[in-house]
């Protein structure tokens, strides 16, 4: 991947993005049961994923310390990067796929915050360090993983149906055990968490027609449109939001369903679905477990 040297903070966020959401979602299509198979350097998917969080986490301290000093920043524990490397792995070892997941998500957002924090004069100094050590923990550090991650990701509907199937399973067993009138930990009632879900399937059904296609529609606004759902709970009963979400998996099955089981599926196609289904009913299984009958 060839990205000109970023020169500002902005430009520097700007192209950390779009190699972020593909490797997320490249992630997130592999599935909660693929993440724990191996791959060519010995390390499972999981592994790597914690490899990469710990060199988000490493490079926000160093641009946090570098903006306290002034000057270039370099840890004594990242001086053998293979040691450093094999530590993060080990340490994922007893972790579950969900914590590594969110500790993934958690540095991506910690180094994000620090970039922010950036000027554009420490952007630039010396020789541009700060740009440097970001671009090769980021989408330089993406690239090196793309191939083994996306050598896993399920490239035909009938592959993408069986992981939207078996996540759907689960997230649909929760939802029929739970007491939807209970409050989980996140602060919303498990109706909310239902409407919420079947929001994202509704808005994915026209979506993906149109990433079958080759196009996307605007990109939404999540906070309006997740206190919309939750405002739409509210008034709605249970038996209601239920059979809204099935409706509305429903129609999102019939419009994949429109591709041949053997056809290979848009990746701009593949990270929408699972974004908005296995990986986003993954997210709530916490919740709904949380206020089970």
């Amino acid at each position: 991947m060839t990205i000109s040297a970023p020169a500002t903070a902005k430009e520097l966020l700007a192209a950390i993005r779009e190699p972020w959401i593909n490797f997320r979602l490249a992630a997130a299509a592999i599935g909660e049961e693929g993440l724990g198979v191996k791959i060519g350097s010995g390390w499972t998917f999981k592994e790597m994923l914690a490899h990469v969080a710990a060199w988000h986490g490493i490079t926000a301290r160093r641009l946090r310390e570098m903006r306290a000093c002034g000057a270039p920043v370099d840890p004594p524990e990242i001086a053998d990067a293979d040691a450093f490397n094999a530590r993060a792995a080990e340490a994922a070892g007893a972790r579950t796929v969900e914590e590594v997941l969110e500790a993934l998500d958690a540095s991506a957002q910690a180094l994000t915050v620090e970039i922010e924090l950036l000027t554009d004069a420490q952007v630039a100094a010396a020789d541009g360090w700060a740009a440097a050590v970001v671009a090769s923990n980021t989408f330089e550090h993406y690239d090196e993983h793309r191939h083994e991650l996306m050598a896993a990701v399920p490239r035909t509907r009938s592959a993408l149906e069986g992981r939207v199937d078996a996540g759907w399973r689960r997230f649909r067993t929760l939802v029929e055990a739970a007491d939807l009138d209970r409050t989980t930990s996140s602060g919303w009632t498990g109706k909310a968490v239902v409407a919420h879900a079947a929001h994202w399937l509704e808005h994915l059904g026209p979506e993906l027609r149109l990433r079958l296609n080759g196009q996307r529609g605007p990109a939404p606004d999540i906070q309006a449109e997740n206190a919309k759902s939750a405002e739409e709970a509210r008034g709605m009963s249970c038996a209601q939001l239920i059979w809204r979400l099935d409706a509305a998996h429903g129609e999102l099955m019939r419009v994949l369903r429109e591709v041949a089981a053997d056809a290979e599926v848009p990746f701009l196609a593949i990270r929408a679905v699972a974004g908005e289904t296995y990986d986003h009913f993954r997210e709530h299984y916490q919740e709904l477990g949380e206020i089970r009958r």
